[in-house]
């Protein structure tokens, strides 16, 4: 029997178990589908379709599967077998489609952060090749866009991140240009603006980003008006403006202005955690340009209980603890005897639990200074100064440490650390 024929039969042969897998498939049999997928390919293994199908079973059975370690096994051996359909068959769209959800999939099982990387990395480059082959997909520009960003939290150089961030802001412009009433995608578009104002230097490129990013969440809200996040981020952004404002009169406003966002965001949703960190940060701003002492008080109160209650939601936030303590120390200067004391009990208190978690300690070091137990100050004022939480410039403008200017051990202390 010449060649030609035998191949003629092994194709014919590779078919019958293609369809027996699909039938297999079907009645939701993937392991004997799978099997019968493997025939296929051994008598056929330039076959995109047995490829893409056992790439199909293996991933609908890591569905099902509970244990993650043997989910990920079976993704990755999907993913093998729709990496070969897709060398078959490049323009095959439902083949690429498939692919990249199970990349982005094993991405979200993967621990280690460079293997999480190059999944990425895969995927934007197969949803590229499918964006030429369907150009107003908006769905995988929306996807695009996703993942971009997923990769962008994954990079450390700011450079890197920006373009990151850029290329997914472009694609979720994309998806608006086809689909301008898509909420989601406006939400996701003002997320990725907001991510470029923490990166930006530059005040007045972060003002116009603010300002896109506001309207990106007004645009969201007028299409979903119960989006609690929506009003929260846009909260977010009014207060970066406000400390870009220099007119105090104008950046009072816009922190008032937040506050009312983030109460807003709290009605639709009272387990909204970032919105009671939101008033509390804004409550704070407030009591910082208020010069009224009354007014003052009652915006550091006002702070310290949106931060408790943000930490009754979130009780393992190191950052929030350390929020707290600040505006504990902060109410201190304001009080006097024992009522100053006790609010500086609990500032210590709230430290300590904060570095507990995991949080800095120069908050701690304060706190100690401020209720003059010198060597547990120092102690862990120099931790925070070997870690660089804080440098000599700032310990120096602090008045925290005003009681321990003169202190032989504090200035050898900033001695050894100034730069």
């Amino acid at each position: 029997m010449n060649a030609n024929k035998t191949n003629e039969i092994n194709k014919e042969k590779a078919l019958e178990h293609l369809c027996k897998g699909v039938d297999f498939a079907e009645s939701e049999d993937n392991e004997s589908a799978i099997r019968e997928f493997r025939y296929a390919i051994d008598l056929a293994p330039d076959s995109s379709s047995a490829f893409y199908n056992l790439g199909l079973a293996l991933s609908e059975l890591g569905d099902l599967e509970r244990d993650d370690t043997e989910k990920k096994k079976l993704y990755r051996e999907s993913a093998v077998n729709y990496r070969r359909a897709v060398a078959l068959d490049e323009t095959d769209t439902l083949t690429l489609s498939n692919f990249v959800l199970i990349l982005s999939d094993l991405a979200g099982l993967e621990s280690d952060e460079n293997k999480k990387k190059e999944l990425y990395k895969e995927a934007i480059t197969n949803y590229e090749r499918i964006i030429a082959l369907t150009p107003n997909d908006s769905f995988m520009f929306y996807d695009l866009a996703n993942t971009l960003s997923d990769l962008a939290e994954l990079e450390t150089a700011i450079s890197v991140k920006k373009k990151l961030y850029r290329k997914a802001r472009s694609s979720y412009e994309r998806v608006l240009s086809l689909e301008p009433k898509d909420s989601s995608a406006l939400y996701r578009l003002g997320i990725v603006l907001s991510d470029l104002i923490d990166l930006e230097s530059d005040a007045s490129e972060k003002e116009c980003l603010c300002k896109e990013a506001m309207n990106r969440y007004k645009q969201t809200i007028s299409l979903d008006p119960n989006d609690a996040s929506a009003y929260n981020n846009w909260g977010c952004c009014l207060s970066l403006l406000a400390d870009l404002e220099t007119d105090s009169l104008e950046s009072k406003r816009l922190f008032q202005d937040s506050l009312s966002k983030h109460k807003q965001a709290i009605s639709l949703d009272t387990n909204n955690v970032s919105a009671y960190k939101g008033l509390g940060d804004c409550c704070s701003d407030l009591a910082s340009l208020t010069k009224d002492r009354a007014t003052k008080l009652d915006f550091y109160k006002e702070a310290i209980s949106y931060y408790e209650q943000a930490l009754a939601l979130e009780p393992n936030d190191s950052f929030t603890y350390n929020s707290l303590s600040i505006r504990l120390i902060q109410l201190s200067y304001l009080k006097e005897g024992a009522e100053k004391e006790a609010l500086l009990q609990k500032a210590l208190a709230v430290s300590q639990k904060s570095v507990e978690l995991g949080g800095d300690c120069y908050n701690l070091a304060c706190c100690y200074a401020l209720l003059g137990q010198e060597e547990e100050a120092l102690l862990n004022l120099e931790k925070s100064l070997e870690n660089q939480e804080e440098d000599v410039a700032f310990v120096e403008e602090d008045s925290d440490w005003d009681s321990l200017r003169e202190n032989e051990a504090f200035i050898k202390l900033l001695d050894k650390y100034r730069r």
